[in-house]
């Protein structure tokens, strides 16, 4: 399983679009014009419909966003936002109301690492999944990945990029670190800064966005 993270959102998408744009140009990011790809520093989010009334928010890059994303949508539209993340046999939900996280939880498995007592947690340990639980509650949609929907028919792409860079292809000066391979196309990485600090990108940008974590990084080469 590819890793992933996705919002499910109770508002429509135009909506809910306008909300993201308010709330990124707060920290320091632009939206971009249509068809312009976002720079390494920045990201794209795919925003698909769910039903008439509902949004599944998808991010083309697992750490681009800001963990309080869910409680801020929450607060601003004031819906229950539920963010749900995937990384390998690992599934992890947040659920938000009013801008504050009302329960969390992550499974492997049937095996509850963390969130016990919540009501996802229960029925986790009753002996369902919870891809299960969540399909039951009409949140099935969280495991697609962004780079298999981006083109599909009432798919809604916003690109943001910090202010300082946004519109420019490529930072001024590439440091290459050959110790590490790109997860998405194995070529060489390199070293950027972008609005969350340090992370590496793949030298064939912008033909290829694979990106990997300080962390990530650190364990590539161990």
């Amino acid at each position: 399983m590819k890793s992933q993270l996705s919002f499910h959102v109770p508002t429509r998408p135009m909506l809910v679009a306008a909300r993201l744009r308010v709330l990124f140009e707060r920290r320091g990011m632009t939206l971009l014009p249509k068809d312009v790809a976002p720079p390494l520093t920045g990201f794209q989010l795919a925003l698909v419909p769910a039903g008439p009334t509902a949004t599944w928010l998808y991010t083309d890059v697992f750490d681009a966003l800001p963990d309080e994303l869910g409680r801020e949508l929450s607060q601003e539209l004031r819906v229950v936002v539920h963010a749900v993340g995937t990384a390998e046999d690992v599934i992890a939900v947040e659920r938000a109301e009013a801008g504050r996280v009302t329960a969390t939880v992550s499974v492997r498995g049937t095996t509850v690492l963390a969130g016990e007592g919540t009501d996802l947690a229960r029925e986790v340990e009753g002996g369902r999944t919870l891809a299960e639980v969540l399909a039951a509650q009409g949140l099935g949609a969280f495991g697609r990945h962004f780079d298999d929907i981006r083109g599909l028919p009432g798919v809604l792409v916003l690109g943001f990029a910090p202010k300082a860079t946004s519109g420019s292809a490529a930072d001024d000066v590439i440091e290459i670190d050959a110790s590490l391979s790109c997860p998405t196309c194995g070529e060489a990485m390199r070293k950027v800064t972008g609005p969350r600090g340090v992370f590496f990108g793949c030298v064939r940008f912008p033909l290829c966005r694979g990106k990997l974590t300080e962390k990530q990084a650190a364990a590539q080469r161990s």
